[in-house]
């Protein structure tokens, strides 16, 4: 097991990973391994206990990251890093609510169209 968990804080070190994420990539290098998933699962939890692997940050770090696009689109790339549920929906909490993002956007858009008609302004405001 000392091995193995020398290699999840190599790979932690490279990279942030959510739980999920991490036993699949330990999955993938200790495959070999007798009671694979045993050993997996108490390496993880050895991790959490030292404040190594944290879902909440990496769900706060990911959506911090996509805090310009909309809640749903964020729980989505949430889901398919691995991230659980709780820690999806305190991570979106803290994200500021999809109107002001989506006025702000609106605004930003609305800069680049300088030359354009106002009718064709609002065409493409109602595209968007």
């Amino acid at each position: 097991m000392n091995h193995l968990l020398e290699v999840a804080i190599k790979l932690l070190s490279e990279r942030h990973h959510t739980g999920q994420g991490l036993k699949q990539e330990l999955e993938k290098g200790f495959s070999n391994h007798p009671e694979l998933h045993k050993v997996i699962e108490s390496t993880v939890n050895r991790l959490k206990e030292l404040h190594l692997l944290n879902d909440h940050h990496k769900a706060e770090t990911l959506a911090a990251r996509y805090a310009h696009k909309g809640n749903r689109f964020i729980s989505q790339v949430l889901h398919q890093k691995g991230v659980n549920n709780e820690a999806i929906l305190q991570a979106l909490q803290n994200m500021g609510d999809e109107y002001s993002k989506a006025m702000d956007e609106a605004r930003r858009k609305m800069r680049g169209m300088h030359g354009e008609s106002s009718k064709q302004k609002k065409t493409l405001l109602y595209r968007f």
